[in-house]
């Protein structure tokens, strides 16, 4: 790998000379690093808890101090991990699909300056975005939970499930990782009646291993 180039997206062969993307760039290195440090304070407690644990398996919702295996501060300290992560790699991938697109010549800097040209532009975002199966689960995660929640500001197709989970989104700690819990259920007025919410099941750790080929060939693990 060129060291004066910085890769954008290996799995498209896209690296770009820094100094040609110097905003774009410097906004790549600020978000990888905080992805980074969200990976860095999450992943060690996992590793701990499968040591302490052994086979016994965890069920274990984030309610601070239900579970002698979490750490009270971690407990509260985890679901902000993921709302940061969720938007920072969201933006990460959206500035990535960015420059994929200028390196192709579908988007041009006149893009940026004329209408209805700029819509282009979040269209081929939208469908970068969608390109990557590793985030399918994450982004649909963001649109209800991190970047507004579904109970303020909930779509025709939100169920009622949906909008109260988005505000709790409690983070589960199963095979071996820590999750977002998407299988919360809502109980109706009626005990009989049940609706399970539709926010989205990922793991911090899990996508932020898989994306390591794609995005950051440069980081090893220790």
């Amino acid at each position: 790998m060129d060291s004066t180039k910085y890769t954008i997206d290996k799995v498209q062969n896209i690296e770009i000379d820094p100094r040609k993307y110097n905003n774009e760039y410097n906004a790549l290195i600020q978000l990888k690093t905080g992805l980074i440090i969200l990976y860095n304070n999450t992943k060690p407690f996992e590793l701990e808890i499968i040591q302490k644990n052994g086979e016994q398996k965890i069920s274990y919702f984030g309610v601070p101090g239900n579970n002698d295996l979490i750490p009270h501060n971690l407990s509260i300290a985890l679901p902000n991990y993921f709302h940061w992560f969720g938007n920072s790699l969201v933006n990460y991938a959206r500035l990535s699909g960015f420059i994929v697109g200028k390196e192709i010549g579908y988007i041009t800097e006149d893009d940026l300056q004329y209408e209805p040209e700029r819509r282009k532009i979040k269209i081929y975002c939208d469908n970068y975005i969608k390109s990557i199966p590793e985030i399918s689960q994450l982004v649909k995660w963001r649109h209800k939970v991190s970047a507004h929640f579904a109970l303020t500001a909930p779509q025709s197709d939100d169920n009622i499930a949906t909008m109260h989970s988005s505000i709790t989104f409690p983070i589960c700690f199963e095979n071996d990782r820590f999750r977002t819990a998407g299988s919360m259920v809502y109980t109706m007025s009626s005990p009989d009646i049940t609706v399970d919410s539709e926010i989205p099941d990922w793991s911090l750790t899990e996508i932020f291993e898989k994306l390591i080929e794609r995005f950051w060939p440069d980081v090893t693990f220790n």
